[in-house]
Formats: C-alpha cells, sequence, structure tokens
C-alpha cells in the first residue's frame, strides 16, 4: 500500500536491504501478503492509468520476458555513484577517514619528534667533536679525521705537530683560569689563521697540548714564532713559552703513532731556553733509546759510584775583593759507555719517571762526606747547595735522612743548603710550605731556585718561607734587553732586601753583568765569570787561594794596628 504521493518504485532482493531506508523516504508501508514475489511495482492511487496500462503490459508480455527487462533494469542501476556510497555508507566513511587523518597526524608528529631528536644528538655530536674554548677537535674525533684525511690525500706527504705551553700548570695557578683560557684561545686562532682550511686539521687533546695534522711544510720555526709573538703582544704581563715537536710523514706509521713521536720531539725541547723546536729525527731516536737505557742503568750506577760531584763557586761580590763563599753540587754521570753524562741529559727524565729520589740522595751523601773532608782539612765550613727534588719533598723520610747525614758527619744543618725550585712551591704551594718550614725550623738554609723560569709573580714571593733567593740565569740575560728588565731585576732585589733575603745570581759571565748586579745590591753571584763547576780536587786550590788571602789580610791588619 503506498501513500498517494509516492512515486513508483521498484523493490528486488538487491535492495532489500535497504527497504527501511526507502520506505521511509517515499513514505511507503510494506505489508507482508504470505506470498514470495521477485519483483513487485509500488503505484499511487491516483494513478489509475499508469495501474492499467501496466495490468495490461503484464497480461500481453510473457512474465520471463518482463523477468527479463526488469533484470536488466536492475543491473543497471545497481551500480552506486560515489556520492551515492559516500551518503549509503557515511558512518564508515567518517570512520576510515578519520582513521586516516590519525595515521597521517601520527606520521607527520613521528616524522617531527625524528627531526628533533636529530638535531639533538647533532648538537650533541658537536658538543663532544668541538673544543668550545677554541673551536678545534676534541681528541678521539681529531685522530679519526686526520685519519680520514690522510686517506683523501694519498700520495700527498702529512707531517704531525704538538704544541705546548712550558709549564701550564704554573701560568695557571698565577694568572688564574680567566687568563689561561684567554692563551689557549688565542693558540687556537693562531693556529686557524696560518693554515689553510683544506690542508690542516688540529685539535686540542690536553689542557694544553695541542695537535696539527697538516701537508708537509718547512717553516714550522715561523708558524712557533708567529703564535708565540702573539701571545707575548697580548699577554705583556705573563711569561709564556711555547714548545714545538714535529713527526714528518711516515708512510709505514700511523696518525696516532706519528702524534706520539711528534710528542716526544717536543718534550726533547723541555728545560732548553733556545731549542723550543724539535724535529724528530734519527737524533731524537737515538736520544730517545738513551734515555731508556739510562733508567736501565740508574740501579747499576748508584751501586758502582758512577755519579761525581763538581762544585760551582759562590762568591761575595759585595766585598772587595769578591771573597769565596760557598758552592753549589752539580752531579755528572761517569757512564761506563756514554762517557760523561750532563744532569740535564738525565735529571729531567728521572724527575719525569719519579726516580730522582735515587740521585738525590746520593748526591747529598757525597756533598756532606766532601764537606766534612774539608771541614777537617782547613778548620772552615764551606757550606754548599744541593737539589731537593718535587719527589724528594714528599719522601716521609726526608727528615730522617738529612738528620742522618748531618749527625753522621758532624756537621751543622746549615752546611747543607736545600734548594727547592720556584715549580715546586708554585704546584704544590699547600703541601710543600708546612714542609719546608719544619726543616728551616730545624736550622736547615732553603734557597728558592731558579727564581725568574716559572713566572711567578712578585707578589708571591713574601709568601715563600726562604732563606736565599736565587736568581736564574735567564732572568740576568734579561738585563741585556732593556732598561726595563734592568728595572724589573732592581725591584727583585729591593723586595729581597726589605725582606732580608740574600740574592745569588747564577750564570754571571762578563764583567758588565757583575758591576750592575753589585750596584743593583746583589750579595752573591756564581757563574764562568768567576769559575765553572769543578771537582773536588780543584775546588780545593780555590780554597786554598782563600785561605792565603784571608791569613794575608788577617796580618796587614796586625801590622797596622802595630804602626798606628
Amino acid at each position: 500500500v503506498a501513500d498517494e504521493e509516492a512515486d513508483c518504485v521498484l523493490l528486488s532482493n538487491y535492495r532489500y536491504n535497504n527497504l527501511s531506508r526507502l520506505c521511509e523516504k517515499y513514505g511507503l508501508s510494506p505489508i507482508a501478503t504470505g506470498k514470495s514475489v521477485d519483483y513487485c511495482f509500488a503505484v499511487s492511487k491516483n494513478e489509475t492509468g499508469l495501474y492499467s496500462i501496466l495490468t495490461k503490459v503484464t497480461g500481453i508480455i510473457p512474465s520471463s520476458k518482463v523477468s527479463v527487462a526488469l533484470s536488466s533494469y536492475m543491473q543497471e542501476n545497481s551500480h552506486t555513484s560515489v556520492v551515492g556510497f559516500i551518503k549509503e555508507h557515511l558512518a564508515l566513511v567518517m570512520t576510515v577517514v578519520a582513521a586516516v587523518l590519525l595515521m597521517i597526524l601520527l606520521m607527520l608528529c613521528r616524522i617531527l619528534w625524528v627531526q628533533k631528536k636529530a638535531k639533538i644528538d647533532e648538537a650533541l655530536i658537536a658538543t663532544t667533536e668541538i673544543d668550545s674554548l677554541t673551536g678545534l677537535y676534541c681528541k678521539n674525533f681529531l685522530f679519526e679525521y686526520a685519519d680520514r684525511m690522510r686517506n683523501k690525500y694519498k700520495g700527498i706527504p702529512m707531517d704531525a705537530i704538538v704544541l705546548d705551553i712550558d709549564r701550564f700548570h704554573s701560568v695557571n695557578i698565577l694568572n688564574g683560569t680567566e687568563i689561561s683560557n684567554q692563551i689557549l684561545q688565542l693558540i687556537g686562532e693562531g693556529i686557524r689563521s696560518i693554515f689553510s682550511e683544506e690542508d690542516f686539521i688540529a685539535g686540542r687533546v690536553d689542557a694544553d697540548r695541542f695537535c696539527i695534522y697538516c701537508w708537509h711544510r718547512n717553516d714550522y720555526q715561523k708558524i712557533l714564532t708567529l703564535i708565540q709573538n702573539k701571545l707575548s703582544e697580548r699577554f705583556t704581563n705573563v711569561n709564556i713559552r711555547l714548545r714545538m715537536g714535529v713527526m714528518p710523514e711516515q708512510i709505514t706509521m700511523d696518525v696516532v703513532k706519528m702524534y706520539d713521536s711528534a710528542h716526544v720531539a717536543c718534550d726533547m725541547s723541555k728545560g732548553q731556553n733556545n731549542s723550543l723546536l724539535t724535529v724528530f729525527d734519527s737524533s731524537v731516536r737515538d736520544n730517545l733509546w738513551l734515555k731508556n737505557h739510562m733508567l736501565n742503568d740508574l740501579h747499576r750506577a748508584v751501586k758502582n759510584k758512577e755519579f761525581e760531584i763538581y762544585y760551582q763557586p759562590q762568591y761575595d761580590i759585595q766585598s772587595n775583593p769578591p771573597r769565596l763563599r760557598g758552592a753549589e753540587a752539580l752531579v755528572r754521570w761517569n757512564h761506563p759507555v756514554q762517557g760523561v753524562v750532563m744532569p740535564g741529559n738525565f735529571i729531567p727524565l728521572f724527575e719525569e719517571k719519579g726516580v730522582i729520589g735515587e740521585v738525590d740522595k746520593c748526591v747529598w751523601k757525597m756533598t756532606a762526606r766532601q764537606i766534612a773532608a774539608w771541614k777537617n782539612m782547613y778548620g772552615i765550613t764551606v757550606p754548599v747547595s744541593v737539589n731537593l727534588s718535587q719527589a724528594g719533598i714528599f719522601d716521609p723520610k726526608l727528615e730522617g735522612t738529612l738528620d742522618e747525614l748531618m749527625k753522621a758527619n758532624k756537621l751543622e744543618r746549615t752546611a747543607l743548603k736545600l734548594e727547592i725550585t720556584e715549580s715546586a712551591y708554585i704546584q704544590n704551594s699547600e703541601q710543600v710550605i708546612p714542609i719546608i718550614e719544619r726543616l728551616r725550623n730545624k736550622g736547615y738554609i732553603i734557597e728558592l731556585d731558579d727564581f725568574g723560569t716559572d713566572y711567578s709573580s712578585l707578589s708571591t714571593l713574601s709568601s715563600m718561607p726562604i732563606d736565599v733567593l736565587k736568581l736564574d740565569r735567564s732572568f740576568i740575560m734579561k738585563m741585556h734587553d732593556n732598561d726595563s728588565s734592568k728595572r724589573m731585576i732592581k725591584m727583585v732585589m729591593d723586595i729581597a732586601k726589605d725582606m732580608n733575603i740574600p740574592v745569588i745570581a747564577e750564570g754571571v759571565e762578563d764583567k758588565i753583568e757583575l758591576k750592575t748586579l753589585k750596584e743593583m745590591g746583589c750579595n752573591i753571584v756564581q757563574g764562568y765569570y768567576f769559575s765553572r763547576p769543578i771537582p773536588a780536587e780543584e775546588f780545593e786550590k780555590l780554597l786554598n787561594k782563600e785561605m792565603e788571602k784571608h791569613i794575608g789580610h788577617a796580618q796587614n791588619k796586625e801590622i797596622n794596628r802595630a804602626g798606628k
């Protein structure tokens, strides 16, 4: 039954599932008849003509043809358009669209997260790859990139360079972290300004050590001088000294080993005033071989008494004429194979390896015996200065060892003057000062050795518990440079005088230096002007002359008194 406004609607098995929707749309009411039909038409009550036509058609046309025609009609209309499908399945379509949009959103979020993480990783890598202070590579990345550079430029000779600051620890303590960082930054800038971008790679691999890997060149002294001059111009009140070691290209040697060799070459310049650049060659290799053998030979040398003491006389220049006042003990090694080995060739090595204590004790023992022998010969005590290394300072048996030596040789503690380097004070002042004060309280004379080589400021001088100040030869040489250097030395003399500390000038070699130092108020000098370090037998000749002068001077005084 259809209402009056309904149109003709085809109902089929194909549309059966949409029956409820169609009935609702067209206002139809389905009525069960109990009969099964394949197709049916619903016609409005007012369409009597149409109903009559359809009735006649169904009567004229065989039912089989009607079925064929209706089936064909159904198939033609069975195709659903996109819009129709969407309308029919709107909820499903909306669900699918929402799911797709959600997946796209999730994918976009994933991409953004990956990009953000990549940027964080990149920043982290950059932080660990680049030294933030100098802008150069850090250690591990430097070696990796240097190795890549070597593979990239096969056939081009490459050199490894090590550059560092001599006694940087002291510079840091005396001038502070801020100045030290500025020094390191300036070195980094100097390296980048000298080399071209494509022919080098550089990094800071330690506190003050820089490594450079570059195309081979022959102007390394020029490079060292340029960077040194930059530092001297910028930091006029800080004494900075650079050292450089170079390892030329070695095809059979990897990058790390080349740097190790350059480091060895750099260390060869340590403690030297002139040779601040060392290129690794056969002589350096021989020197390295010799040092290894010397380390192995140390115990035998002590046992066989291969060490010998030379004495450099010290003269009081305020007396007229200058008078012999004492000496400094300097060790020599009479090596059975190498001959006489100078202290500069083994003392730094033994200090570095922590075995200098054996040499110190050997020198103290031999010197104490010699002072006792001279005392028996001349009836006077000749005070002699001996080195007290950093290792010796921290030896828990130090005081006992010294006291036993003095007691065994029947000497006053003032006979053996203990020289402590400026660097020992500065680098470990909190630990060193209490030990030195105990020694002073016992009566030992403490001398500050090598003053002027370790960048100490004049303000720190007053805090050092010392009895004698020794000016290093390099400090004395500055007098020849300009008047400002002379004024600086005079200032040191005046401060020492105010502190009632006598000054010994080392390395005095000519009459001009002697005259200048005397006018400045220097008390005692030692150096080639008076005498080189000499064996005990030759020193005794000087003692004999001194005794004759003393006796003659005393006799003249008696004659003058008698005449008056």
